[in-house]
């Protein structure tokens, strides 16, 4: 294998984090006997920060009390070199050692009382504006890659991210005002908010460009790190995607305790789908797509149930990326509970020995369900609004899964450079912001063949969030908006609305329905037609 040349591959990954207690007698050809079986070909363990395992000369750095006079990460980047496994060093700069924060005033984040934003007994919080993250990480990738040869390096946990309320340290009540020219909001119910939530996202993405440059200008080796997106919240991934190597993003979250006798919330089943669907496109090079070993949250060392772990990764090798399970808590030979063991090793040897058909892999799909993340953060700012932009977004994609039809996920900034002959249609739903590119992006590609089915009223809103006139894609969609939405159903106090649509002629979206009233709930607004337009569905008077 020649250095550099893994990245152009699909994966079979692990990631492992190494606590304090596994250091001492951590069994690495164990471990690497492990992975030969499972058909592992890459993965990524702690190597650096918070809980380091190399006898490290850097001052500032915490060396796991456990790890003696043991060299832990070059045993195990010597063995799957040895093994012809590609082993990435990950270094966590979102956390730092209270006592190294008692010392260093600048370091750590700060609630507006001076407090510390506490992660765990003698762990805090790191700003990513901070030296420890700014320049102690060139100090750590300079030793790191002196001592060993390294294919990469991987920034994990919460390297790029900030505390999860408003910062108060030194360096964010410097910087904010003198950027925003507003004083720092003191937490999630100041007026300032949406504004800091804005400034938040340009820092993070300034820290993704330092450490990147950081470690070529110090190392010269590709980098990755670590990113939480759901779709329809979080942050935008098009940048950050283009600012690092490659990608890795998490699909950890299942399920949430909850009492007996209380609701069960569960993450849509088809979230892996979603999120590789979506990231795929957005490198040259396939992702790594987390998915926890462990029941998240809060359970670290209870399996799930490996039919659903089984699906779970598979559905991430179906749609472009290479699967990483994430061992939290050392090698395999500690986990207490070794159930979920049989899905890692059933599906990776799967596509171990069906691996050319992955190599090198595209979407033959003829259709794009096009994401708007300008939409969903005007929608995160509303009440109830993120709901329903994300019920939306599902329903579509619902409506493609069960009459089978293959999909693509595309962010909507993306159009502009999509080839007219891509895709056959394009799904838009509830895309209420719309630039004025993207308004000609759409009509490019629809003059040029391309398919449009919009749902509720798109473009309503600009790119700053200001009312426009009628619909952005009114000339293309022939209709123009009159008024503001009505409810369907009238208030209770006047009395038991009935609502109806009627059908209004012969159109394939009445395939499988015989009834001419169909009963109608939400919101409606009325629109001004163009003569070549057509309105299938109609609203019929409510009866009382």
């Amino acid at each position: 294998m020649t250095r550099g040349d893994w990245m152009a591959r699909r994966h079979r990954c692990i990631h492992m984090t190494i606590r304090d207690i596994d250091c001492a007698g951590f069994d690495v050809a164990g471990m690497i006997d492990t992975f030969r079986r499972w058909h592992v070909s890459l993965f990524s363990f702690f190597a650096g920060g918070y809980v380091t395992t190399y006898p490290t000369g850097l001052p500032w750095q915490r060396v796991s009390p456990q790890l003696g006079d043991r060299d832990l990460c070059g045993e195990i980047l010597s063995a799957a070199r040895e093994a012809g496994m590609v082993a990435f060093p990950m270094i966590d700069l979102g956390e730092l050692p209270l006592e190294l924060a008692e010392r260093k005033a600048d370091w750590a984040a700060r609630r507006s009382d001076g407090v510390y934003f506490l992660k765990t007994d003698g762990i805090v919080t790191a700003c990513p504006l901070g030296p420890y993250v700014r320049q102690c990480s060139r100090e750590l990738v300079a030793e790191l890659t002196r001592r060993y040869p390294i294919d990469g390096i991987k920034f994990g946990g919460a390297s790029y991210g900030f505390a999860p309320g408003v910062c108060h340290c030194l360096n964010c009540r410097e910087a904010f005002p003198d950027q925003t020219g507003r004083p720092l909001p003191s937490d999630a119910s100041s007026p300032d908010w949406p504004l800091y939530q804005q400034w938040r996202e340009r820092m993070m993405n300034d820290t993704v460009r330092y450490l990147v440059a950081m470690v070529h200008e110090e190392a010269g080796l590709p980098v990755v790190g670590n990113l939480v997106w759901h779709l329809g919240r979080g942050r935008d991934l098009g940048e950050l995607a283009r600012e690092q190597d490659f990608v890795q993003v998490e699909v950890q979250t299942r399920t949430f305790p909850t009492g007996d006798d209380g609701p069960v919330v569960w993450e849509r089943f088809t979230f892996p789908t979603e999120t590789t669907r979506y990231v795929t496109p957005l490198t040259q090079r396939p992702p790594w797509v987390v998915a926890s070993y462990f029941l998240a949250w809060p359970w670290r060392r209870v399996a799930v149930p490996w039919p659903e772990q089984k699906l779970y990764l598979a559905q991430i090798a179906a749609n472009g990326c290479s699967p990483m399970v994430n061992l939290s808590g050392g090698p395999p030979a500690v986990h207490e509970d070794t159930r979920g063991f049989r899905a890692i090793e059933e599906l990776y040897a799967f596509l171990d020995r069906h691996a050319e058909l992955y190599e090198d892999d595209a979407s033959a799909a003829r259709v794009a369900v096009v994401y708007s993340h300008p939409t969903a953060e005007w929608a995160n700012r509303q009440e109830r609004s993120h709901e329903a932009y994300l019920a939306e977004l599902h329903a579509c994609q619902e409506a493609m899964d069960h009459f089978q039809v293959p999909y693509d996920i595309v962010p909507i900034g993306a159009l502009a450079d999509l080839s007219a002959d891509r895709y056959a249609a394009l799904l838009l739903p509830a895309a209420t912001v719309l630039t004025d590119a993207d308004g000609v992006a759409l009509d490019r590609l629809v003059a040029a063949g391309t398919g449009l089915v919009a749902t509720g009223a798109p473009g309503l809103l600009d790119a700053d969030h200001r009312p426009g006139e009628g619909l952005a894609l009114a000339a293309t969609l022939g209709v123009t908006a009159i008024g503001e939405p009505q409810p369907f159903l009238a208030s209770p106090h006047a009395g038991p609305a009935q609502a109806y649509a009627r059908r209004a002629g012969d159109h394939p979206l009445f395939e499988g329905i015989d009834c001419d009233l169909l009963a109608v709930a939400g919101p409606w607004r009325a629109v001004e037609m163009a003569e070549r337009a057509q309105a299938p569905l109609v609203r019929a008077a409510p009866f009382r």
